[in-house]
């Protein structure tokens, strides 16, 4: 009903994936002016998809304020991640995504728990104590935060930048389907825009590393890493997180691939790309010993 009352126009890049196929009837229930980009199945674009995201991303921040939309979506093929561009045509994705998101659930749903990764920023638990919410950090990787989900005790949201959005009431899967459904509901039941969601968020500083290592020297790695750092507070529960004061860094190795992803937040992008780059040659010195 919320949703209906609203009366929104959005515009939905199906990037021509299996979304095309079931989220156009659910909207057409809600009262929805939509206007769908990529709309049929092509499986050799969805290959492709990869290397043109921001390019699908960036047509869609042009169309939104140009045909006067509140909000525009781009459904992932495989249906599982999602993107959105405001009515500014301000694109929210990865980081900045999780962050909107978050504080759309903490004012829509007073009093919410939002679990998010080790790799989400700090800024997260300023926007749940700003609304009276809390934060439950969880592993990494997208089964950790699908078990979480599924438990009686689930939170009202899950998501990570890269994982995706889980809303356990319907699944305890990624479904950019509901996601979308649920952004456009909290936007409806708040009375909030698109832009406001943006404009609400504080910046964020994170930075991304990623750096080659042997599979066999991973664990001496990261015991080196946690002798060197015996000073400081350590956070184990996925790899290593080193906090200091108002910036962290840490230190995860990939579960498929010979590397390490570093990623480091502080009070600007310099100084979290400064500390990022100190540990990436932290490692990469201990894989060359």
């Amino acid at each position: 009903a919320e949703i209906r009352d609203r009366g929104f126009k959005i515009i939905v890049d199906y990037a021509y994936g299996n979304a095309a196929t079931t989220l156009p009837h659910l909207l057409s229930k809600l009262n929805i002016e939509m206007v769908a980009l990529n709309a049929y199945l092509d499986e050799a674009k969805v290959r492709r998809f990869g290397d043109d995201r921001e390019r699908y991303l960036y047509q869609l921040s042009t169309i939104v304020p140009t045909l006067g939309a509140d909000i525009g979506i781009l459904v992932e093929p495989g249906a599982e991640n999602v993107s959105i561009v405001d009515d500014r045509g301000r694109i929210a994705e990865d980081d900045l995504l999780l962050s909107v998101v978050a504080d759309l659930v903490f004012t829509g749903m007073p009093g919410a728990v939002v679990a998010v990764p080790v790799t989400a920023s700090s800024r997260l638990d300023a926007i749940a104590r700003e609304h009276g919410g809390s934060i439950v950090r969880t592993k990494a990787d997208r089964r950790s935060m699908m078990e979480l989900c599924a438990r009686p005790s689930a939170p009202a949201f899950a998501g990570g930048a890269r994982e995706g959005l889980i809303f356990p009431e319907f699944s305890p899967a990624f479904d950019a389907i509901y996601a979308s459904a649920k952004i456009l509901e909290l936007l409806a039941r708040t009375r909030r825009k698109a832009s406001d969601l943006i404009d609400a968020v504080p910046p964020l500083h994170l930075v991304r590393r990623k750096v080659n290592c042997p599979w066999e020297r991973k664990g001496v790695i990261m015991r080196e890493l946690i002798s060197q750092s015996r000073d400081r507070t350590l956070d184990l529960l996925d790899g290593v997180k080193i906090v200091e004061h108002d910036k962290w860094v840490l230190v995860l190795p990939d579960p498929s691939d010979p590397l390490f992803t570093v990623v480091a937040e502080a009070g600007d992008d310099a100084e979290a790309s400064r500390l990022a780059d100190e540990y990436a040659g932290r490692i990469a010195e201990l894989v060359g010993v």
